[in-house]
């Protein structure tokens, strides 16, 4: 077993993942790529208007170069780079919906070769000997995963400190914590490190550390995404689910997630999950969606006969929003 020094020292192998990011073309500049809606970034990549290596290399960048001043990397999956040259051999017709777009993973999913150690001492030096369901599956659509990130010792904290890779801080403000556990995701997404994040929750994880970050994340019902292959610091718990959820910039790149995972192959590697299909719904449209956005705003609050002090709240942020900006509901 290592001793916390050993594994501190062993680390993220960081190392080659500069080496990558170096090989980007000099002359490219990443803003507009790091700029790009998921679904139009996918479109550019299937069509080649864009290439995988250009984009792989401007998010892997970016991540490094905020990583030095936040702290929300744990390893580098170098795998990366032989799933990108696989899918280069592609035909087009065979290019799936996340197609070259690189995406973050927490710490806790299972990824062939690397450990899911939930930052407990029982957990390293074993790593895992194939890829968890959900990871196959965003494989099998074309997505590139090629970071994993810092999380809370146990997961069950909301914020994201541990004895071994540190505090992740909130880049928003250096002052103030990203949430937990999902919180080293959090801080990757607010600085465009990563397009696309799969997370975890238990008890408003994505929701604290989304929110605390400034991004969107998509709390999904239990057992509607499998769990197959994502690492739990508790075993046996039956009462309170764990689900995993992605985290994303907007509404619409939670939408084009849940279709890409909620596919044949989610069904076929794992057949507990129930058979439920993504609803073919424009999202920017969709009564359901508008009425899920609402959920928090005082027009429910009131509804639901809201605590006092929250309504209270609610009144001091209205009164500090710019004049003539409507508040939803």
């Amino acid at each position: 077993m290592w001793s916390v020094r050993e594994w501190a020292l062993a680390g993220p192998s960081l190392k080659s993942a500069y080496s990558i990011s170096s090989l980007q073309e000099p002359a490219l500049d990443p803003q507009p790529i790091l700029e790009l809606p998921l679904a139009e970034l996918a479109q550019q990549l299937r069509t080649e208007e864009l290439s995988l290596e250009s984009v792989l290399c401007s998010y892997l960048e970016q991540a490094l170069k905020v990583h030095q001043e936040v702290n929300y990397l744990m390893d580098f999956l170098g795998e990366c780079k032989e799933e990108l040259q696989a899918l280069k051999k592609l035909k087009t017709s065979d290019r799936g919906l996340l197609y070259g777009v690189p995406m973050s993973l927490k710490d806790t999913y299972d990824c062939m070769g690397h450990d899911s150690t939930c930052l407990l001492a029982q957990f390293p030096e074993k790593p895992a000997t194939k890829d968890g369901v959900i990871v196959k599956v965003l494989k099998a659509q074309g997505a590139i995963p090629f970071v994993q990130t810092n999380i809370p010792q146990t997961l069950l904290s909301f914020e994201c400190s541990n004895p071994i890779y540190g505090q992740t801080l909130n880049p928003l403000n250096l002052k103030k914590t990203c949430g937990g556990s999902s919180g080293g995701e959090g801080a990757l997404m607010a600085e465009r490190g990563s397009i696309l994040d799969m997370g975890t929750d238990t008890g408003d994880s994505i929701c604290i550390s989304a929110s605390f970050c400034g991004v969107y994340g998509l709390w999904t019902t239990g057992f509607h995404l499998s769990y197959t292959g994502i690492a739990s610091a508790i075993k046996g718990r039956k009462l309170v689910t764990t689900v995993a959820v992605p985290m994303a910039w907007d509404v619409e790149s939670l939408a084009l997630c849940l279709r890409t995972l909620l596919s044949e192959d989610m069904y076929r590697l794992d057949p507990t999950v129930p058979r439920m299909p993504f609803r073919e719904e424009d999202p920017r449209t969709s009564q359901h969606l508008e009425e899920i956005r609402g959920v928090g705003t005082p027009k429910k609050l009131r509804e639901q006969h809201t605590a006092v002090e929250v309504m209270h709240a609610w009144e001091d942020l209205e009164g500090l929003l710019e004049p003539g900006l409507q508040t939803p509901g």
